[in-house]
């Protein structure tokens, strides 16, 4: 009994390990067969590679060469562009305020120069006042005299003894009537006798000197604050100066050359051509000037 249990177990324990065995072989063979099989693919592969030539290799590079080149010239164009674009901005935005800065330079310009102006008037003022007092009187009065003679009428004061010693000159009469009456004369008997005092009317005009020293500051001021930056004109830009000039030079060689003046058409009967401004018409005033207040309330 014991035999017959030992050599069932013997049995089939040697057909376990048979089938183990036989399953390692399995494998093995399964795996054999999975590398042949890849070997053969690559084999297939290899064999339908085309051949590269020496040829294709340098067409290769120089196909790659070119699209490197021409993909590195369009980011260096695109990276060109940008920067362009950023300092053109950048540089359009500053000559947009170009004009606002040379109204700026000019408004500074002009209130400079009407100080100086100012200070150069007081000056002048000063020093006629102080070292040439009896010029200016004298010839002020040189003028007026002639003036009153010619046109203004004129009143002359003298001391009653005086006046009647002229009456009594040989010819007062006939050298009287050259004035036409334009001259009175008035005895006055606080003249000293020998002198005169001569009055006429000068239209409102004061020739002190402090008087005319004070109409010119007024003058000036009102100048110096009518200054406005918008107001204040420009000088011509060059590019649209540039047609006009050559205009300009053309209708002069126009004139110069007789032969090329074109006649010009007779205006139709009952018209007249249009006049002409005279040379010495006033010009525009260059700015504006705010009225002084002392002026709105005289």
């Amino acid at each position: 009994m014991m035999n017959s249990s030992t050599d069932k177990t013997k049995t089939e324990y040697e057909t376990l390990e048979k089938v183990l065995l036989d399953n390692d072989f399995f494998e093995i063979a399964i795996r054999e067969e999975q590398e042949r099989m890849r070997r053969a693919r690559e084999a297939a592969i290899e064999a339908n590679k085309p051949k590269l030539t020496d040829e294709d290799l340098a067409q290769a590079e120089s196909t790659g060469y070119a699209q490197g080149l021409a993909d590195g010239k369009q980011q260096a164009t695109e990276a060109l562009r940008g920067d362009l674009n950023q300092h053109l901005g950048r540089l359009i935005d500053r000559l947009t305020y170009l004009d606002e800065i040379k109204r700026e330079y000019l408004r500074i310009t002009y209130t400079a120069s009407f100080k100086l102006l100012t200070k150069i008037v007081e000056h002048l003022f000063a020093d006629i006042s102080t070292n040439y007092t009896e010029e200016v009187l004298a010839h002020a009065l040189k003028t007026c005299l002639e003036q009153a003679v010619t046109d203004l009428p004129l009143v002359v004061r003298l001391n009653p003894a005086t006046l009647e010693y002229a009456r009594k000159i040989a010819g007062y009469e006939e050298k009287m009537k050259r004035f036409d009456g334009r001259i009175k004369f008035i005895a006055d008997p606080t003249i000293t006798a020998g002198d005169c005092l001569l009055e006429w009317d000068a239209a409102g005009v004061d020739v002190r000197l402090s008087h005319a020293m004070a109409d010119v500051k007024n003058l000036l001021t009102r100048k110096l604050a009518g200054i406005q930056r918008e107001e204040l004109p420009l000088p011509p830009d060059p590019v649209t100066a540039a047609p006009e000039e050559s205009a300009a030079q053309e209708a002069a060689e126009a004139e110069a050359d007789p032969a090329t003046v074109e006649a010009a058409p007779e205006e139709p009967a009952g018209q007249t051509a249009p006049e002409e401004p005279a040379d010495d018409a006033p010009l525009p005033d260059a700015f504006e000037v705010v009225p002084d207040e002392n002026d709105k309330q005289g």
